[in-house]
């Protein structure tokens, strides 16, 4: 609304309306988020503020669009050693007429002169689908081996490509074109064994990720875009009927490639991590995988889980307080790690982001922090050979004993194990 200096929202079913505006006319607006924030984008660093194009501001008609969000842009000028002040109004009314009386008392929008309605030849002129990044490969995907094998070939799609992985023993893993995603067991709302961050959240923070340092080259890598979402960097993915998905990474001297499935008869899910050196001399990588563990509908739900690492290297994980399901939970590595933490903020230290976690980089946990939600990682230090390859294996599952769980791991804890386990499934 114009007049208002405001982005209206209706919600259909409660009829309320919400409400962001201002004081002062903005010169710009938009109403998707992905139009905001752009694709595979994140709300730290919104691809509008970078490109500037936002929707001029006009009136328009009420119309639907995926992720709603309300966003003004002003233009406010400073004189040197100056101040300017601006006031926006958000809120949620019982209805349209009440929203602008609100407005019109508390912020007293100026500089409103009415103008008419926008019209154009489309009913519904503004439903964006996000500015498509330079390079990105159109088609977006495209079907291999007789349709049993989609190839995604960016992350930069309008919206992720999601692929669900599970068995008949329960064990359910979810991940997308930008990544890793969120496993479960037995149920993918009451017991998810790792947080569902979606893609309708403005952290698009993801619950599993694997991180690649070069301690020498101060360099970082990921197999998969999240959570480095490094440009320099190229991704794609292949999504089997087979229930398997396998990631592919190209950067300077490294290529990886991740492979995950779920095995037909264990209730796990299985990361087959094959890192190769293109280069002529012999490199040293860090790796570490990272879970933030929830053993329930979210970590905020779950209570103090019982957490341990036993003497083979296995950390396990049991939530007491989930009448779903109360059974170990594990995450182990064929790799002998050389430290661990069960602490998100021991993971990231603090003030450190999200791509760039300290224990990554240090090979070891950070002190205090003050995040004690729980989580599974942990790091080793791999030589892999000039002009060769060195792979690893990581499983994360969930039994309903102990002894089930050690047979589990028993049964697939090796590349050999697991690489054989893949071609079966």
């Amino acid at each position: 609304d114009y007049s208002l200096n405001a982005v209206l929202a209706l919600h259909r079913h409660s009829h309320k309306v919400g409400f962001l505006a201002a004081a002062t006319p903005p010169n710009g607006f938009l109403t998707g988020r992905i139009d905001f924030i752009g694709r595979a984008g994140t709300i730290w660093n919104p691809v509008a503020l970078r490109t500037q194009n936002f929707l001029p501001c006009r009136n328009t008609a009420a119309y639907p669009t995926f992720d709603p969000i309300g966003a003004l842009r002003l233009g406010m000028m400073l004189k040197p050693k100056g101040r300017a002040t601006v006031s926006f109004l958000i809120g949620c009314a019982d209805s349209q007429k009440k929203a602008t009386e609100w407005i019109k008392t508390y912020i007293e929008p100026a500089g409103c002169a009415e103008l008419p309605t926008a019209t154009g030849p489309t009913r519904y002129p503004m439903i964006g689908h996000g500015e498509i990044p330079p390079g990105t490969n159109l088609p977006y995907t495209e079907y291999e081996n007789a349709g049993a094998t989609l190839h995604v070939r960016t992350p930069f799609t309008p919206r992720p490509c999601d692929h669900t992985m599970s068995n008949s023993l329960g064990h359910v893993l979810c991940v997308t074109n930008r990544g890793l995603h969120t496993s479960a067991s037995g149920n993918a709302q009451q017991n998810r064994l790792t947080t569902d961050w979606a893609d309708l959240v403005t952290r698009e923070m993801p619950a599993e990720a694997f991180y690649l340092y070069d301690e020498v080259s101060k360099a970082w890598f990921s197999p998969t875009y999240e959570p480095l979402r490094d440009p320099d960097a190229k991704h794609d993915v292949r999504f089997g009927l087979d229930g398997s998905a396998a990631f592919t990474m190209r950067k300077d001297w490294l290529e990886t490639e991740l492979t995950t499935h779920v095995p037909i008869d264990a209730p796990t899910g299985v990361y087959l991590l094959t890192m190769r050196n293109r280069s002529s001399e012999s490199r040293r990588l860090r790796v570490a995988p990272y879970f933030q563990i929830a053993l329930a509908h979210s970590p905020e739900m779950a209570g103090k889980l019982e957490i341990e690492r036993d003497t083979s290297g296995v950390l396990i994980f049991k939530n007491p307080n989930n009448k779903f399901r109360s059974g170990p939970a594990f995450v182990v590595m064929s790799q002998a790690a050389t430290a661990f933490t069960t602490e998100r903020g021991a993971f990231f230290g603090e003030g450190r982001p999200f791509a760039h976690p300290i224990f990554v980089e240090q090979g070891k946990a950070a002190v205090g922090g003050g995040d004690v939600m729980a989580c599974a990682a942990m790091v080793a230090d791999l030589e892999i050979p000039a002009n060769g390859e060195t792979t690893i294996a990581v499983l994360l599952g969930q039994t309903d004993t102990i002894d089930q769980a050690r047979a589990c791991i028993t049964k697939l804890n090796s590349v050999s194990q697991a690489q054989s386990s893949l071609v079966r499934t």
